[in-house]
This record gives C-alpha cells, structure tokens and sequence, in this order.
C-alpha cells in the first residue's frame, strides 16, 4: 500500500462500496501476510452498511452483547448512522488461530460517546476464506463492566 494519497471518483454509491470493500480486503490480507494482524473498526452510514453487505458471508451471524443471535439481514437493517458516538478503539486484539481457511481473531471493542460514556464489548470474530477473499462468518460480542 503506498502513502501517496489516491483520489478516487464513483458515479454510484454502490461503485464506492465495492472498492472500499476491496481495498479492505486487499488491506487485511497484506497486513495479515506482513505481520499477522489486522483490525479495523468501521462505523454505521450508507458507505460502511454496503461494505458490510460484501465483507460478511450470507450465513453470517451475531450473538450480541444482549445474547441476541442475529442473522445478516437483521445486522444490516440495524445499521445506522451512529450520531452519538466519537470513537471506537481495539485493544487487545489477538489471532487466535489461522488453519487453512478460517481464522479466529479476540478483541476488546471500546466505545466511546460523545457525552463523555464509554462502554467495552469482549468480541470474538471467526473469519472464512472464500475465493480468496477473507469474510466475516460470525461475531461474539461480551459486555463487559
């Protein structure tokens, strides 16, 4: 990846989805293959909502911090413009495992509002390769206090 900026024009929102959901991609799989890791936070909106659409696979599921087990489609119609938070943070971020096509990836997910708030989720992501592209197969999310 170079540090030279790239301006980058998109007729369409779905264009713009598709390349970021590339470059992300691209990105996670140099930094996986350079250094092992990789973490990214993304937040709610339009953009990031059509990007998750591409990184997750159909069967994707989330157990969140309430227990609730949700499926892609339910996870998509939720996100939302986020206009109460000011950040997020991933600390303690470890792959747990990489075998062939899967990988396990723990982190502590903080959140941070803008009314001075914070919470912390322990988070466990499982990722599968699918033509040769890293997808999001589940998520677990943990409150923890």
């Amino acid at each position: 990846m170079s540090d030279e900026p790239n301006l980058q024009v998109f007729d369409t929102s779905d264009q713009l989805a598709i390349a970021a959901a590339e470059l992300f991609v691209g990105c996670a799989s140099d930094s996986q293959r350079e250094s092992n890791r990789f973490c990214v936070a993304l937040s709610g909106g339009k953009t990031p909502k059509q990007v998750y659409e591409l990184l997750a696979t159909d069967d994707f599921r989330l157990t969140d911090v309430d227990g609730k087990i949700k499926s892609k489609n339910q996870v998509l119609a939720e996100v939302k413009e986020e206009k109460n938070i000011r950040s997020f943070d991933i600390v303690d971020d470890n792959l747990v495992s990489l075998e062939g096509s899967t990988a396990v990836l723990t982190y502590t997910l903080k959140v941070f509002g803008k009314n001075g708030r914070s919470a912390k989720a322990g988070t466990t992501d499982t990722f599968v390769q699918q033509d040769g592209k890293w997808l999001l197969k589940s998520e677990q999310q943990t409150l923890l206090r």
